[in-house]
């Protein structure tokens, strides 16, 4: 299944994308390909320490390049960009590149650029399906309005809207957007301060911690798309053990 998550800059749409990976690849045994579909601007490679940089250019060279794409998360594979890209993906190329690696992995989930470009819309057409991932504030949910108008008149099959870094105080209400969106809310994701320390110490916090707030609501969401349940042993570690953890790690 090939998933592109789209929205504004700034939702949180490369850290979802990475984490419900991750969470996929963890808790329920998929093979998951993460896809950094931001060729000009890539932001994946700094949220996850790895092996080795494979490109879509690489793949593109040689599917064999695939193999070098390991994460240390067994059947995570993940595809970064190289900065400052300005070459232009090839709509029948990527499509045939795509078909190909999707019979090998249950999933994959491409993290798109943070505006409609050539590269978005053409990631969304290839997709099997697109989630509409927005914040619980005005721009974002204007910007999310537009994205909408986008896929239906590409005829895009959207599966529903990610709410990110939700707050009981929002400006715009969880009711709001079931009320101006006809499209399912798939995951309500709390503001967490415990995803910015584990993105600092270039980990997923939805194995790292899946006990945080962000955490239980992403693996919920992986339950979802494949209708099974996890099963976890939940670790309360918090703020101060991260803390505790990191020193640790700086004196070791």
């Amino acid at each position: 299944m090939i998933i592109s998550f789209i929205g504004k800059g700034g939702v949180g749409k490369t850290t979802i994308t990475l984490n419900l990976g991750a969470a996929l690849a963890t808790y329920l045994s998929q093979r998951v390909l993460v896809i950094d579909g931001n060729t000009r601007a890539p932001n994946l490679s700094f949220l996850l320490e790895l092996k080795e940089a494979v490109s879509l250019f690489d793949l593109i060279t040689d599917p064999k390049n695939i193999v070098k794409a390991n994460t240390e998360i067994d059947g995570l594979k993940v595809i970064s960009s190289p900065i400052g890209s300005n070459a232009e993906l090839d709509f029948e190329v990527l499509k045939s590149l795509l078909s190909f690696f999707n019979l090998s992995f249950n999933f994959i989930l491409i993290d798109t650029p943070p505006s409609f470009t050539s590269e978005t819309l053409t990631f969304m057409e290839l997709s099997d399906y697109s989630i509409l991932i927005l914040n619980p504030e005005p721009l974002s949910v204007i910007e999310a309005y537009r994205a909408l108008q986008i896929a239906s008149r590409m005829n895009v099959k959207l599966l529903g809207i990610i709410v990110n870094k939700f707050r009981q105080d929002a400006v715009v209400s969880l009711e709001y957007i079931r009320r101006n969106f006809s499209l399912p809310i798939l995951a309500v994701i709390p503001e967490d301060p415990m995803v910015q320390t584990y993105t600092l110490e270039q980990k997923p916090f939805s194995i790292s911690n899946p006990s945080t707030p962000a955490g239980r609501a992403l693996m919920e969401l992986a339950s979802y798309l494949t209708g099974r349940k996890i099963e976890v042993q939940l670790e309360k570690r918090g703020i101060i053990g991260t803390f505790f953890s990191l020193l640790k790690k700086l004196f070791t």
